[in-house]
């Protein structure tokens, strides 16, 4: 039983996150947030809310705006920080495969050349990812990734095990190797990093339920109050989208910047 209630909670974690990547939730959650602001005004009118109710300055209503302040300020930080660190790790990984490729000068020409191919491989690999939008073209690069780095280093471990005299130059070779499998998959994990489905849930609603409280206690029956309510529906609407852009690095507009692997190729390709 609880097994079963586990893959259940799981199941809508993913199809909550599912929704929450597709291209049609920045118009949903715009939609929702704009009725209820709306639903907010109109209830207003009709229970007729006196300019001398100052309901607006209530303590519950000011601590459920500073919740939502809070969970925003939290929420936003935690994606900034997620799109930093997969900026990091691409630099690092980048780095690591011009270190391998700049090793390769100490050995043999054909350990060399073996190496560059291997590196313009690689790098054209990551190159790809910025085409792409679909998640599951992603996970079938990433495997290709990971099936071409393994298959490298075990051609060049067995290499090692059968050449003694190279057995040093492939010994090292074979650690930057290492290096680069482990950074490669650190990229991966990192782009799977978002938001936990429930804390983005509970930001959503959060925001609707102030985008009703500001329609309603906005209003005041003089058309200036709508001021308020418009500047809170915009800004929400912008920080939020962002937030979910930075979750989806793969599809939205704030992308991992794989441009930094070109430079790289281009040099390698000109020696």
């Amino acid at each position: 039983m609880t097994n079963v209630s586990h893959f259940s909670i799981l199941k809508k974690n993913y199809m909550l996150a599912e929704l929450m990547d597709s291209n049609w939730f920045p118009l949903i959650y715009l939609l929702v947030l704009i009725c209820m602001v709306l639903v907010g005004i109109a209830l207003s009118k009709k229970l007729r809310v006196a300019e001398s109710e100052d309901w607006k300055s209530k303590s519950l209503v000011s601590a459920i705006i500073g919740f939502y302040s809070l969970l925003l300020a939290f929420t936003l930080s935690s994606s900034s920080e997620s799109n930093k660190a997969r900026i990091s790790i691409l630099q690092q990984h980048r780095g690591a495969i011009a270190n391998l490729y700049r090793q390769s000068f100490l050995f043999d020409d054909s350990l060399h050349r073996s190496v560059k191919e291997y590196a313009i491989k690689a790098i054209e690999i990551k190159l790809s990812v910025d085409t792409i939008n679909s998640a599951q073209s992603i996970k079938e690069l990433h495997r290709k990734s990971a099936f071409f780095n393994n298959t490298y280093l075990r051609s060049i471990s067995t290499l090692a095990r059968n050449d003694s005299q190279s057995h040093l130059g492939l010994k090292s070779i074979s650690d930057e190797m290492n290096k680069i499998i482990n950074l490669d998959a650190q990229v991966h994990y990192r782009n799977q990093e978002r938001t936990p489905a429930p804390v983005m849930l509970l930001l959503l609603i959060c925001s609707w339920t102030i985008g009703f409280l500001m329609g309603m206690g906005g209003v005041l029956f003089r058309k200036k109050y709508y001021l308020g309510p418009i500047i809170f529906t915009v800004l929400t609407s912008l920080t939020v989208l962002i937030i979910q852009d930075m979750d989806n690095p793969h599809q939205g507009f704030v992308r991992p910047p794989y441009t930094i692997y070109q430079d790289l190729l281009d040099e390698i390709k000109a020696e």
